[in-house]
């Protein structure tokens, strides 16, 4: 059973005609029909871009309308018969892939067997010059295609008619054989020749260039007539690749093509046109032309160089739109445009083993699908991007991806996301691989899910755009063309990287976006700015971007690179999820924040922190030991043992260097140096053995969990972006509080609710369900806790909360690690039961025991006379009148709650 969602239709009127863009064969084509007429598609075969075929057919069908009265040979004995600009061209515009080649043989097919233009007008094989030869002349190509329709035509007639059609036909051959010798490069017939016959033949020779453009239209008025119709139509593909050849060729159509009944066709980039135009141009005047400058070497008066511009603008502009009238050209646009101006004429549908399918429908399915977006508007903004680029890129990923999507009535339709994955990201990176190439990013390494390489893509295509905040979301919204297409390409790669894989999740969470967001909110006064190139690479190295680690090493560089920017002698003890911890703390004696500390090796001392990012990364450890035991192990996870190794090697807390260029205050470390710490304290076995049973039965219900994890790169990013300026709002709430006693104990819970906050809501929004029947957002309170849990608390009461719904809140949520950072709560209990997959081996009493081995405190009871600070209101107001947590307390008219209040609330305990 596939687990694709399935779009909503997108309603089109029933008499709309379609256009089918078939997937399945090799060489993509369109075809057309009135829906529902019964009419033979393969008769009806006509372009994608029917706007602009329309345009061209209705062009044709009038000049050949004004050609009636040229059908006489006679009428074009006169030498001036056919005037300048009398001729008939067509320019197709397009860049690289837009479908230019195509057009033109769907012209060639569609005229051939449309009977208003059959039999009056012979519509010549296709010429591309950039396959001609260097040396070879583009009016002999010209010439050859004609003669060979003519000898053709000529060998199936055998009348005496036609004896005299041959004859006239080879005379006028040869009268165009002297002209055409001119062309010749480097040929000086008259050389070495006495005067008198050297005037002779030079006049002779002469005649001959002066009346090749009469006999040209002579021969080619002969070619009409034993052909029996009134206009040859030439079609010239891709010369303005080869340069040798692309002004060559307009000079032909200009000097030799120019009449009536020689029907010419371009189809090229206008702006490539354009360039070789110019250079052509300024060359002939005597100067250069490099990128706009005038290079005035060989110019006689230098001062006059702005005059030289202008003259070469007026040039190229004129040339080409005398050669190509306005009225005369088409652009191929992409099928974005070419779909939003036609959408009350066509209906555009993919088509792939006999299954039809909305183009617009089609491209969301697979956008859904492939990157795991879920909100309309980022759906809208991917599928605007993928269909703007060239037609034959967009067809290609198309074709790529369509044995792998599902399709209406077709039972063949794919299971397997990661196949899907797969081609969707190789078929991308094929699309972007110029820009890729231009950025530097390794797409071998990518296409082997090289995490390090993943990582450092990001934050180098991410750290220098302008909104930073938003640039971690890998959206194609930047004004770079190359940034945008690499974000793209980038934002598949996470979407395949992360799919099922939380303990992936987590490293690309903390090495990718939290590392953009980081060094942008540090590089200020850190020792380096955006500008230095030595500073961007000490943050490189300290934070081991690019380098094959776990977030687990970052959380402790990360805890080490905040610390050293907000080392001064004004700055708070805390800062961005990181906790200066002094000996009057005692919340370190719970486990999950001694397995957070980390100690910062400075000038004069060491420091030691409870650290949010600390936490994160050993739980993200903890995943990825336990996915690679699953692959290692045929199917068995972490085993006691694993993960008591595992928490030993964090606990006790280790100590690593401060960055080289923090701005440490050596006055303050001194006077904080005798309330640190101790730094020679012994590991407690006790505390690591409470956790290995819970944190075994966590890792088992991740395995049930993991199947519904979906991230895109937005959801990542927005997490990121949304815990960092979080944590930062806490840490500037809390700064006035921090002499007050135990406020460790509120301050680490409030860490740990930024995170559930973070994933909650985003989660809400952003995450896509696996296999629902829908996938629209449920409001939730997107609002951030700042002085007290309270608002978070509120959120959880008013929802109810599925773990398929919210598999990563799930996830961390019932972490044992995380759960020691929390009071003993009411709602946090009902929060892990909801949270509990099916078939969990964990239950109700599972929180006790967690709680058990953190050694996790009890809510206080507020009432009106003992309101501890950190349970205040948003606003900044005591919450004594407000209900406490925990209702299950002594009433506060007697004195026996005070007292017991400092043993329940389990501070002194922490």
């Amino acid at each position: 059973m596939s687990n694709q969602v399935p779009t909503p239709s997108i309603g089109h009127a029933p008499n709309l005609e379609s256009v089918v863009i078939k997937l399945d064969r090799p060489e993509w084509q369109a075809q057309s029909g009135s829906t529902g007429a019964g009419r033979d598609p393969s008769e009806t075969r006509e372009p994608i871009h029917r706007r602009q075929y329309d345009s061209f057919r209705r062009s044709v069908r009038d000049h050949l309308d004004r050609l009636d009265d040229l059908r006489v040979p006679e009428y074009v004995v006169e030498p001036d018969s056919y005037p300048s600009a009398s001729g008939w061209t067509f320019f197709l515009d397009g860049t690289r892939g837009a479908g230019k080649s195509t057009f033109l043989r769907h012209l060639k097919e569609v005229f051939e067997k449309k009977k208003e233009a059959k039999f009056r007008m012979r519509f010549l094989p296709l010429i591309d010059p950039s396959r001609i030869e260097h040396s070879e002349i583009p009016l002999l190509v010209i010439l050859r295609q004609i003669a060979k329709c003519v000898d053709k035509q000529l060998e199936v007639q055998g009348s005496l008619d036609c004896e005299k059609s041959r004859q006239g036909w080879r005379e006028a051959f040869k009268n165009v054989a002297g002209g055409l010798a001119l062309f010749q490069q480097g040929h000086h017939a008259l050389n070495d020749l006495d005067p008198e016959l050297f005037l002779d033949w030079g006049l002779e020779r002469a005649g001959d260039s002066l009346d090749l453009r009469k006999k040209l239209h002579k021969l080619f008025d002969l070619a009409c007539e034993i052909l029996k119709v009134d206009a040859l139509m030439l079609a010239f593909d891709d010369a303005d690749t080869h340069a040798g050849h692309a002004v060559g060729l307009l000079e032909c159509i200009r000097k030799y093509l120019d009449m009536p009944r020689m029907m010419v066709v371009v189809a090229g980039d206008m702006e490539l046109y354009a360039l070789l135009v110019r250079r052509h141009f300024a060359k002939t005047i005597g100067g250069r032309v490099i990128f706009g400058n005038a290079n005035t070497e060989n110019i006689a008066h230098k001062g006059r160089s702005d005059q030289y511009l202008r003259m070469i603008d007026q040039l190229e502009e004129q040339y080409l739109l005398k050669l190509f009238p306005t009225h005369r050209r088409a652009s191929l646009a992409p099928l974005w445009n070419t779909m939003d101006e036609s959408t009350n004429t066509y209906r555009y549908e993919f088509s792939w083993d006999n299954a039809k399918c909305d183009v617009r429908e089609q491209i969301d399915q697979l956008i859904r699908s492939a990157l795991r977006i879920r909100t309309k508007s980022d759906v809208a903004l991917f599928r605007v991007y993928l269909l703007k680029q060239p037609l034959r890129s967009v067809i290609d990923l198309m074709a790529h991806c369509a044995p792998h999507l599902e399709w209406p009535n077709c039972d063949s339709g794919r299971t397997d996301p990661g196949e899907l994955f797969n081609a969707f990201c190789a078929a991308m990176r094929g699309l972007t691989l110029t820009s890729l190439y231009k950025l530097r990013i390794d797409t071998d390494a990518l296409s082997e899910r090289s995490s390090p390489e993943l990582c450092r893509a990001v934050f180098d295509l991410t750290r220098g755009g302008d909104d930073v905040d938003t640039a971690p979301y890998l959206s194609p919204t930047s004004d770079d063309e190359d940034i945008r297409n690499c974000s793209a390409a980038l934002a598949a790669e996470v979407a395949r990287f992360c799919y099922g894989q939380p303990g992936a999740m987590l490293r690309y969470l903390c090495r990718g976006p939290l590392n953009v967001l980081l060094y942008v909110l540090t590089r200020d006064g850190g020792g380096y700015n955006e500008q230095s190139d030595l500073g961007r690479q000490r943050f490189r190295q300290y934070l081991g971007i690019g380098r094959d680690e776990y977030a687990l090493d970052w959380g402790r560089r990360a805890t080490g690179q905040i610390a050293s920017h907000y080392s001064t002698p004004r700055s708070k003890d805390v800062q961005l999820g990181t906790y200066f911890l002094s000996s009057k703390d005692s919340a370190a004696e719970s486990a999950a924040i001694q397995l957070s500390l980390i100690k910062i090796s400075e000038r004069k001392g060491i420091r030691t922190y409870a650290s949010l990012f600390t936490l994160l990364g050993l739980v993200e450890r903890l995943l990825s030991e336990q996915y690679n035991a699953k692959n290692d192990k045929a199917g068995k996870g972490l085993s006691i043992e694993d993960i008591r190794h595992l928490l030993r090697k964090t606990y006790p807390t280790l100590t690593i260097p401060a960055p080289s260029w923090g701005a440490t205050a050596e006055a303050e470390i001194r006077r904080r140096a005798s309330s640190r710490l101790d730094t020679e304290e012994e590991a407690d076995d006790e505390l690591i053995e409470k956790l290995l049973i819970p944190v075994e039965e966590w890792l088992s219900d991740v395995e049930l969990l993991k199947r519904f994890l979906a991230p895109s790169s937005i959801f990542v990013g927005k997490v990121a972006n949304r815990l960092l300026h979080n944590l930062e709002n806490v840490a500037e709430a809390f700064g006035p509080k921090l002499e007050k006693p135990n406020v460790a104990a509120d301050l680490v819970e409030m860490f740990a609710v930024c995170l559930l906050n973070a994933f909650f809501v985003e989660e809400a929004e952003h995450h896509f369900v696996i296999g629902a029947q829908t996938n629209e957002t449920e409001p939730v309170n997107r609002g951030n806790p700042r002085t007290s849990p309270k608002p978070f608390l509120k959120k959880l009461k008013a929802t109810k909360l599925l773990p398929e719904r919210w598999p990563l809140m799930a996830i961390v949520a019932t972490c044992p690690l995380v759960l020691g950072l929390l009071y003993e709560r009411a709602e946090y209990r009902e929060m892990f039961e909801q949270l509990l997959p099916k078939g969990s081996c964990r239950n109700k009493a599972s929180y006790d025991g967690i709680v058990t081995a953190n050694q996790t405190r009890r809510a206080p009871v507020l009432d009106a006379t003992n309101a501890h600070p950190s349970y205040l209101n948003e606003e900044g107001g005591s919450s004594a009148k407000k209900k406490p947590a925990i209702k299950a307390r002594p009433k506060p008219e007697t004195k026996e709650p005070a007292k017991k209040k400092a043993v329940t609330s389990g501070k002194k305990g922490r």
